[in-house]
């Protein structure tokens, strides 16, 4: 029985748990070449007797080969902007821009609607935003998820000056 758990978990399936902070870290990671980063809520607070204090980035460890995290990052590209992820993950693109992601249907087992998953960030080559959502019993992540995440990092790639 364990092969077949191992096996299963390898495409995400069986008793493979995640919360999104844990597949937006993926994400993450994969953006930043294999450097896993320290998860921050906000970029900086202000006091009226401290003055501001910043929050910049900072590298936990770096978990996986950069040469692996390039490769994993192209096929996350085709995913999204080639042929197959343009015809069965549609919305996941954000105009003008190289995005990058995987799609997820994380099935319950039993009756009810699978949970909805999409994980990326944009630019590919550039990274600026990552994202990760999930729509519970929503159906497959292609088709719920995935638009709901490019909107997203198109409305929050706007911003940016």
């Amino acid at each position: 029985m364990a092969d077949v758990e191992l096996a299963n978990a390898a495409y995400g399936q069986a008793e493979t748990f995640v919360t999104p902070l844990q597949m937006a870290l993926v994400a993450s990671t994969i953006a930043n070449e294999g450097e896993l980063m320290q998860p921050r809520l906000v970029t900086s607070m202000t006091g009226k007797g401290s003055g501001t204090r910043t929050f910049g980035p900072r590298v936990i460890d770096r978990v996986l080969p950069v040469a692996d995290a390039q490769a994993i990052k192209a096929a996350m590209v085709q995913a999204v902007e080639g042929p197959l992820g343009r015809q069965f993950t549609t919305g996941a693109q954000v105009p003008g821009v190289t995005t990058a992601g995987k799609s997820g249907t994380a099935e319950l087992g039993g009756s009810g609607e699978p949970h909805s998953w999409f994980v990326g960030f944009a630019p590919a080559d550039d990274p600026k935003v990552v994202i990760a959502v999930l729509v519970e019993q929503a159906g497959r992540g292609a088709e719920v998820a995935s638009p709901i995440a490019g909107d997203l990092m198109a409305r929050f790639l706007r911003t940016l000056p």
